[in-house]
């Protein structure tokens, strides 16, 4: 590990997704708050969404000379971050992803000799409390409009894999696909209404994030008119992340009917580089965050 890690103004790097999701931004705030109290630099960039965008924000800021300590990432998609993770690790500069478990970012720690661990939510556990809520709000049975993040996203499938353990079988789902903002989940919706002109029900939108919640809970609202389906106007709408100040708020206000909260992951992440880095006890490979239904699953109430 190279002596310049251990200096105090060492610089840290983290790559988000986009800044159009709160959570995303309740990220940045979680990572700054730590890295000031360890008197940490921390360099933050967002890839609005685009892959190919942030790979090339983490090359620029690996190769950077001197190259800095570490590198946290929070993936827009998983292809291609193995080759990105080598290239960081070969330079002595520490990897991190968050809201991922990669199994490769152990091996490349173990075959580089360097830090590499991960910090996540349960995933599937995010996906199995989406699919016990889906009982709780649906207990006759029902279709549910599920949309995921983008396919080629582990996060996603992941929590499809557990909402689809969890949901039972008297919930159907139809899979609709967005990019975890607002305006994905509004398109989505509204795309997949105006395709079908209402002809298959759905009695519930399910989102893999409370924005894409709201955006698909706008859409079909708007199409309630278009359609003259007056049970589109407010249909009930569940997501995930749940912060304070917008998902929890949003279910309080009856604006979404349950969200999942899952804790931010940026701040951990930051704190357990920075102690490895300074000479404390390396991280295991994955740090896993619990997440909880909010409401409580025994509080939802069904609404059909």
């Amino acid at each position: 590990m190279r002596e310049d890690a251990v200096a105090e103004d060492m610089r840290i790097g983290l790559f988000l997704i986009n800044t159009d999701s709160l959570f995303q931004i309740q990220q940045k705030a979680d990572a700054e708050a730590v890295a000031r109290a360890l008197h940490v630099s921390l360099h933050v960039e967002f890839a609005g969404g685009k892959s190919a965008k942030q790979r090339e924000q983490i090359f620029t800021f690996i190769r950077q000379s001197p190259p800095p300590a570490g590198v946290i990432v929070e993936p827009v998609e998983d292809a291609g971050l193995r080759f990105v993770a080598g290239e960081a690790l070969r330079n002595g500069v520490a990897w991190a992803l968050i809201n991922r478990q990669s199994p490769w970012v152990a091996d490349e720690a173990r075959a580089l000799r360097g830090l590499s661990f991960c910090v996540t939510a349960d995933q599937e556990g995010i996906g199995r409390a989406q699919g016990n809520q889906y009982r709780r709000l649906l207990p006759r049975g029902g279709a549910v409009l599920y949309i995921m993040g983008p396919s080629l996203s582990e996060t996603a499938q992941q929590r499809l894999a557990g909402m689809e353990a969890a949901r039972g079988a008297s919930v159907s789902v139809i899979q609709t696909i967005g990019d975890w903002t607002e305006k994905s989940g509004y398109s989505a919706v509204k795309i997949w209404l105006e395709t079908t002109r209402g002809f298959v029900p759905f009695h519930l939108i399910g989102a893999q994030n409370d924005d894409m919640a709201v955006g698909g809970r706008k859409a079909a609202a708007e199409m309630a008119e278009i359609l003259d389906q007056a049970a589109l106007r407010d249909i009930p709408s569940t997501g995930v992340d749940g912060t304070p100040e917008y998902g929890i708020r949003l279910v309080n206000e009856k604006t979404l009917a349950a969200t999942v909260v899952m804790p931010p992951t940026t701040g951990k992440a930051v704190e357990r580089m920075v102690t490895a880095l300074r000479g404390g006890a390396p991280p295991p490979a994955v740090i896993t965050v619990p997440v909880t239904s909010y409401p409580d699953l025994e509080q939802i109430t069904a609404c059909n």
